[in-house]
């Protein structure tokens, strides 16, 4: 098995207010599809309570940055209690969701990402040895390039859900 290590552990950003759920997932996807990335969502849901809809997305977006390492990113989007509403944005009304957003983004970059090295003892720590002391320098590269695209990704969410400082009228 390929190793795995962990740059950003439980980045958590949480929202409560005005946002649009279709909004806030297309600007995630459009921010991996800008930048180059593959993704696939794993989970997709949506439940109707009596207190209103909750929607839950797990989306992995990963990238082969070199032909050793690859590196993924795990986001869980869990909406709460989200109820549409109507605001009044320059004279018009606007339809838009009223509720709390979670968001935890996890990273890690993988090493031999064709699992290549990992089928025997000595391949394996020929890797573990070129790893430590001879891709040091691309493995760093790479851990600031994942840390560079996930602070980007938080600061894009964050700005779009502190956009919408608007009175609604409830529906």
């Amino acid at each position: 098995m390929a190793e795995r290590y962990l740059v950003v552990d439980r980045l958590k950003f949480s929202y409560e207010g005005l946002f649009n759920v279709s909004e806030v997932y297309a600007v995630i996807t459009n921010f991996f599809f800008d930048k180059g990335w593959d993704y696939y969502e794993k989970v997709n849901q949506e439940l109707v309570t009596p207190s209103g809809k909750q929607f839950r997305f797990v989306i992995k977006p990963f990238k082969s940055v070199t032909d050793f390492y690859k590196i993924h990113i795990l986001i869980k989007l869990n909406f709460f209690d989200v109820k549409e509403v109507e605001i009044e944005h320059k004279g018009q009304m606007v339809r838009m969701n009223q509720g709390l957003m979670r968001m935890m983004i996890d990273a890690h970059i993988q090493a031999d990402r064709k699992e290549v090295w990992t089928d025997g003892g000595v391949k394996w720590f020929l890797q573990l040895i070129f790893q430590k002391y001879f891709f040091k320098q691309h493995f760093d590269q790479t851990k600031d390039w994942l840390e560079s695209d996930v602070s980007d990704l938080y600061e894009k969410v964050r700005t779009y859900m502190n956009s919408y400082n608007y009175r609604y009228k409830n529906k």
